[in-house]
């Protein structure tokens, strides 16, 4: 027998179908946060570090990190499990492009860290649920990891399924190029190009990734040749998209192709280059997609009136801007504070990410807790190790000051067409949850799923393990089986922590509904005339 549905409903229906199969639950509500009170070196508070804020260039620092209360390093190098209990490491696979005998470059790519595919894969599948990088400013000429987009792409594609091969709970990133400036952009776009010429599909990317340094790219010669400056020229980029360096002329700071060292520090560049990333991602249909920030922070020298004198080594100096100013702990600071500002507190529903309350970057990783180089000034541990930087406790006031929180979101649920082959059908239900809080939940989380709103007749139920991970950046995914279905709609409905056994800042996300759609096919559509 024919089931028949009203017009309205079918056109309904059909354009559900048709368009998306995927109904994504918007979050409602405002978050609060505690404030903890700050803890010793070697605090014995056991609440987990934020995941929001992170630092990089761990070397021999690591009793720092969980004193700053910071959850996530990176140390550009691909080697699991964190040295650090209780602290996320994100892995990067570092990679190079192949040459020739006489040097020249070919399009294809070696690894370097792990050294091989099989490496890669023994370590991916030993330490599942890891978030890697594929890459380390692959954009850099003659630095980092040095490729063109053209042989990048290949290698993305190559990791990336050797990563999900291995380990399906693996959230993968790309490569962060050295700064977001429309030589960068164009890099990526020619990388997002590429990979669909090659592969036939979009470029598959769980989350995407970015540094933001404010650094000129060329600058030109005595004879009037345009060469590479500090960022240098994005590989295999129109050079006339290049930022140029000021040459030390205070009379070309504030022109928009041109960055000055007093410019390193200006938050307002700093934003152009979040909302120029989220901008682009928007444009490739990117918007629902994490952004995390692997790198910021100042880059120039600053040494103390206790440090050697001016000039007795090669690094013995304080850089000077076009105005004469150094990069001084107190001019760090402020560019640090404002940086905060920004990234903890602003939204944007036009270009942020919808399952972090349209925040625009997720986490964000200070660089560096010690680079290793004398009178850096970016640095939040002293050089000799014993104590925190005016910018490391900064750092780590603000990330306490900021409270610890979990937030569970329901994220998406999807409408599902089965076939009965003539009996009724069982379908798969299936729903994907966030946390967009800043530390993992401590208890297990149940995800129930019922017939009817209200939760009470219900179809089955489903446990997470605790640490479901903050920062939005890990979907879970659950599923049950829904028997005994006949043909025609059958609405559903999911709700995340049903029993409220998990503290939350909102619990109004928490809910939402989809349906199946049992023989699709005996469905009459209406008759279409032009």
């Amino acid at each position: 027998m024919t089931r028949f549905l009203s017009r309205p409903l079918l056109l309904l229906i059909t354009t559900v179908l048709l368009a998306v199969a995927v109904l994504v639950v918007q979050r409602t509500g405002n978050v609060s946060s505690a404030t903890l009170q700050e803890e010793p070196l070697g605090q014995t508070d056991t609440t987990p570090n934020s995941c929001r804020y992170g630092t990089s260039g761990i070397g021999t620092h690591a009793n720092f990190v969980d004193d700053m209360r910071l959850g996530w390093i990176i140390d550009f190098n691909a080697r699991p499990p964190s040295p650090i209990a209780g602290v996320e490491y994100m892995p990067t696979v570092r990679i190079e492009q192949q040459r020739d005998g006489s040097g020249a470059r070919i399009n294809a790519y070696n690894l370097v860290s792990p050294p091989s595919m099989a490496a890669l894969e023994t370590l991916v599948s030993n330490n599942p649920g890891l978030v890697w990088q594929i890459g380390n400013e692959v954009d850099r000429y003659q630095w980092q990891d040095d490729l063109w987009p053209q042989a990048y792409a290949k290698a993305y594609h190559d990791i990336y399924y050797t990563i999900k091969a291995n380990d399906p709970t693996a959230q993968v990133a790309p490569s962060a190029l050295v700064e977001v400036t429309p030589g960068r952009l164009q890099y990526l776009d020619i990388v997002w190009n590429e990979y669909r010429r090659l592969y036939g599909e979009p470029m598959p990317v769980d989350v995407w990734n970015m540094h933001i340094y404010i650094l000129p790219e060329a600058e030109y010669d005595q004879n009037g040749n345009l060469v590479y400056s500090r960022a240098a020229i994005a590989l295999g980029t129109d050079p006339s998209l290049a930022i140029l360096f000021s040459g030390g002329n205070p009379a070309l700071c504030g022109n928009t192709n041109v960055y000055c060292y007093a410019e390193h520090d200006d938050i307002n560049i700093f934003i152009e280059q979040v909302v120029a990333m989220r901008t682009w991602m928007k444009a490739h249909g990117q918007q629902n997609k994490p952004l995390i920030l692997t790198e910021f922070g100042t880059l120039y020298p600053y040494r103390e009136a206790s440090d050697p004198p001016e000039g007795s080594c090669d690094t013995c100096y304080s850089l000077k801007d076009e105005y004469g100013n150094v990069f001084d702990r107190t001019r760090v600071t402020n560019f640090m504070n404002a940086t905060l500002d920004y990234l903890e507190n602003t939204t944007d529903p036009a270009l942020g990410y919808p399952d972090d309350n349209y925040r625009l970057v997720q986490q964000w990783n200070w660089y560096a807790i010690q680079d290793g180089s004398p009178f850096f000034s970016s640095n939040l541990v002293q050089d000799d190790g014993s104590a925190l930087t005016p910018m490391g406790q900064t750092y780590k006031a603000r990330n306490i000051a900021q409270g610890f929180d979990i937030n569970l979101r329901l994220s998406q649920t999807y409408a599902i067409p089965v076939w009965s082959g003539g009996g009724t059908a069982t379908a798969r239900l299936t729903a994907t949850i966030r946390n967009n809080g800043n530390v993992p939940t401590q208890a297990p989380v149940k995800v129930t799923f019922a017939s009817d709103a209200g939760m009470n007749n219900v179809i089955g139920e489903v446990e997470i393990p605790a640490g479901v991970m903050g920062c939005a950046t890990r979907p879970y995914t659950v599923s049950v089986d829904w028997p005994g279905l006949t043909p025609g709609l059958h609405r559903y409905w999911v709700k995340v922590d049903r029993e409220n056994v998990i503290p939350e800042t909102v619990e109004g996300d928490n809910s939402g509904s989809s349906f199946v759609l049992v023989d699709p096919q005996q469905m009459l559509l209406p008759r279409l005339t032009r």
